[in-house]
C-alpha cells in the first residue's frame, strides 16, 4: 500500500483544488518559507483523523478552513481526500484503490467518507492502524520527532514498537472489550438492584390484582342485578309455565320513549330472552336475531325461487315471521325447522303472533337433521340453541354436527350460528369456530353486543361468503327499491355493520377440533340410549316410574353404570335407571348441559 495523491480544498492555504501525485520513489516538496509546504503534511495528518488543533497548528479546528484573504474571501468548506493504491490489499478491503475523505464546514459539522460511502471515525481508525498512517503515524516524522522519541521513557516508547510491530489494533480491541465488561458488570448491578426492587412491587400488585379480581367480579354481578332490577320495574308478567322440559315466561316490558316488547325468558331469568317481538316493528334492534335475515342476500338464488329456511331453536317463530316479511315475494318461502319443547310452540302461537309452520317439528334439532330425507337440502340453516349455561350444546358443536348440517345445505348454502361467549379471545368461541373453519373450509365471524356475542356465518363451498353483498347497491341492484319501507332501510344498516364487524377465520392446527368422540357421558349415553331403547324398555317392566324419582345427579351417575354394564353384556334392570331423564335444552336434549 502506498500513497497515490492528495487532494486538498478550502484547507488553510489551499483556496483553490490542489492535487498533489505521489509516485513510487522520493517525492520532495520545496518551497520558500510561508508557502504551504508544512500544510501538506498537516492535511494528511487532519485526513487520517488527528482530532487535535495543535496537531495541525491551530488553537481550534476552525482554523484549518481557509480564513480568505485580501482579494479572496473565507470559505465554509475544508475537504482532504487521500488516494492509496491498495492493490497488495494491504488495508482488508476488496478494492485496488482506497479514497479517504474528511470534510469540515464552518457550522462545526464534519463527516468522513471511504470511496464516497459515509464511515466512522472509528472504522477509519481502526482501517489504518498498524499501517503507519493511523493517529501517532510514524510515517509522519516532523521536526523534532526522532530526539523525542529516543528520550521517551520506556512505557511511552513501547507504545511507539506496539505501533511499528502491528499489536496497537489488538491492545485497542483489548481496552474496549474491557470497558465494555466493566460497562456489563454495572449494568448487572442496577439489574440486580431494579429486580430486587420489582419483586417487592410485585409481591404487593399480586395482592391489589387479588383484591380487583374480586371487586370486579361483584361489581359485575352487581351490574346484572341492576339490569334485572330495572327489567322488573318495567317489566310486566304476562303469563309463566313450567314445561317438562325447562321454566316458561312471557314477559312485557315498555322503557320510556320505546315501544312495548314481548319477550320470552327460559330459565336464566329475566334479563336474558330467547325470543323478542317489538310492537309496531318488524326488526327487533337485536343482533343476531335480525342478521339472520340479511343471509338470504348472500346466496345465488333465481327471483321467484323456493327459498327453503332452516333453523334449529325454532322458539317462538319471530324469525321465521321476519323472513316471511322481508322475502316472501322476491322468493317462495319455505321454512323447516326443529324445537324440543312444545310449550314454547305454543307460547309462539298464542303470545307472539307466530303462524303455523308445518316444517316445524317438535324435536331434537340433532336427530331431526339426521332424520330428513337425504335429498332435502336447504339455502340456509341457523343454529339458535342454548343449554342452561348459555353455551352452545356440545352434540351441536362437533365436526360430524357441522358435517351434517354441510350435507344438508345447498352448494353455496349458508350455516349461521349464534354463540355466547365473554370476548373474542373466549376458549369455547376458538373452539367452536376452528371446528366450523375445519368442515366449511373457513368461516366468517362478526363480534356483537360489545363481544358478549357472536356470529359465525359459514358457506358450502370454495370460500366465505361475499359480505359484498349487503352492501346497498348491489342489494338494490339485485331486488329494487322499497319506497317508504324504514325496515328495508334499517335491515341494510344491519348489513353494513355486518360487513364491518365481520373477519375470516381458517382452521388452526394449535386450537381444538370438537368431535364426538369427546362428548360428555351423558351425551354417549343418551346415544346408545337411542340406539337400544327398545331392549332397555323391554326389560324396564313396571320400574320407570321409580326412575322419575331420581334427580338429575343421582340419574346420570347411574346411567353410567349401566351403560357399562350393557356394554359388557349384562342387563342390570336400567329401567330403574335410564329414560331420558335429563331436561332438555332448547333446540338440544339436557345433554348440553354438561
Amino acid at each position: 500500500m502506498h500513497l497515490k495523491r492528495l487532494e486538498a480544498f478550502g484547507f488553510k492555504s489551499f483556496a483553490d483544488r490542489m492535487e498533489f501525485d505521489f509516485g513510487r520513489g522520493v517525492t520532495g516538496i520545496v518551497g520558500p518559507n510561508g508557502c504551504g509546504k508544512s500544510n501538506v503534511v498537516d492535511a494528511l495528518k487532519w485526513a487520517l483523523g488527528d482530532q487535535r488543533p495543535t496537531s495541525v497548528r491551530g488553537t481550534e479546528m476552525a482554523d484549518v478552513l481557509f480564513a480568505g484573504s485580501g482579494g479572496r474571501k473565507p470559505l465554509g468548506l475544508a475537504e482532504v481526500s487521500l488516494t492509496f493504491d491498495n492493490a497488495d490489499r494491504f488495508l482488508p478491503l476488496d478494492l485496488d484503490e482506497v479514497v479517504l475523505t474528511r470534510r469540515l464546514y464552518r457550522d462545526g459539522t464534519s463527516e468522513y467518507l471511504l470511496n464516497r460511502d459515509q464511515a466512522r471515525l472509528k472504522d477509519i481508525r481502526e482501517l489504518f492502524m498498524d499501517t503507519g498512517g493511523g493517529r501517532g503515524a510514524l510515517a509522519i516524522l516532523e521536526q523534532g520527532k526522532i530526539d523525542a522519541v529516543l528520550q521517551e521513557n520506556a512505557v511511552e516508547r513501547r507504545l511507539v514498537f506496539e505501533e511499528a510491530a502491528g499489536i496497537a489494533r489488538y491492545r485497542l480491541r483489548q481496552k474496549e472489550t474491557q470497558r465494555r465488561i466493566e460497562h456489563l458488570d454495572e449494568n448487572l448491578l442496577r439489574l440486580r438492584d431494579i429486580l430486587s426492587v420489582s419483586e417487592k412491587q410485585l409481591r404487593s400488585m399480586r395482592a391489589q390484582a387479588g383484591r380487583a379480581e374480586r371487586y370486579r367480579a361483584l361489581e359485575e354481578s352487581l351490574r346484572a342485578k341492576r339490569v334485572e332490577l330495572g327489567l322488573w320495574r318495567y317489566a310486566r308478567l304476562l303469563e309463566e309455565r313450567e314445561s317438562d322440559l325447562q321454566y316458561l315466561a312471557v314477559r312485557e316490558d315498555a322503557w320510556p320513549g320505546e315501544p312495548p316488547r314481548r319477550v320470552l325468558c327460559i330459565n336464566e331469568g329475566v334479563y336474558t330472552y330467547h325470543a323478542l317481538r317489538v310492537e309496531g316493528r318488524v326488526l327487533t334492534e337485536a343482533r343476531p336475531y335480525d342478521d339472520y335475515s340479511l343471509i338470504p342476500f348472500l346466496l345465488d338464488l333465481p327471483p321467484g325461487a323456493v327459498l327453503r329456511a332452516g333453523v334449529l331453536g325454532y322458539a317462538c317463530g319471530v324469525d321465521a315471521g321476519q323472513w316471511r316479511h322481508f322475502w316472501e315475494g322476491p322468493y317462495r318461502v319455505e321454512v323447516l325447522g326443529a324445537e324440543i319443547d312444545g310449550e314454547v310452540l305454543a307460547l309462539g302461537r298464542e303470545r307472539f303472533g307466530a303462524p303455523e309452520e308445518p316444517g316445524v317439528a317438535e324435536a331434537d334439532g340433532r336427530p331431526w337433521l339426521e332424520a330428513l330425507p337425504e335429498g332435502s337440502r336447504m339455502h340456509f340453516l341457523v343454529i339458535d340453541a342454548f343449554a342452561r349455561e348459555l353455551y352452545v350444546p356440545f352434540h351441536l358443536a362437533t365436526r360430524e354436527f357441522f358435517a351434517l348440517c354441510r350435507r344438508r345445505l345447498e352448494p353455496g348454502g349458508i350455516l349461521a350460528m349464534n354463540v355466547y361467549a365473554v370476548g373474542a379471545s373466549s376458549p369455547h368461541l376458538a373452539a367452536l369456530e376452528n371446528t366450523m373453519a375445519s368442515v366449511f373450509g373457513s368461516c366468517l365471524r362478526a363480534s356483537q353486543h360489545g363481544g358478549t356475542n357472536f356470529l359465525l356465518l359459514a358457506r358450502n363451498g370454495e370460500g366465505p361468503a361475499d359480505l359484498g353483498r349487503l352492501g346497498r347497491a348491489q342489494a338494490r341492484a339485485r331486488f329494487g327499491e322499497r319506497p317508504g319501507t324504514a325496515e328495508w332501510e334499517r335491515l341494510l344498516d344491519h348489513g353494513a355493520a355486518l360487513a364491518a364487524d365481520a373477519a375470516v377465520v381458517v382452521p388452526r392446527g394449535d386450537l381444538p377440533v370438537l368431535t364426538d368422540d369427546d362428548a360428555p357421558l351423558e351425551w354417549m349415553t343418551d346415544r346408545f340410549l337411542r340406539e337400544n331403547e327398545d331392549r332397555i324398555l323391554a326389560e324396564a317392566g313396571d320400574s320407570v316410574a321409580e326412575l322419575r324419582r331420581l334427580d338429575r345427579r343421582q340419574s346420570w351417575l347411574l346411567a353410567g353404570i349401566a351403560l357399562l354394564g350393557l356394554g359388557a353384556g349384562v342387563i342390570l334392570n336400567p329401567a330403574q335407571i335410564i329414560k331420558r331423564w335429563a331436561a332438555p335444552t332448547r333446540a338440544g336434549s339436557g345433554i348440553g348441559r354438561a
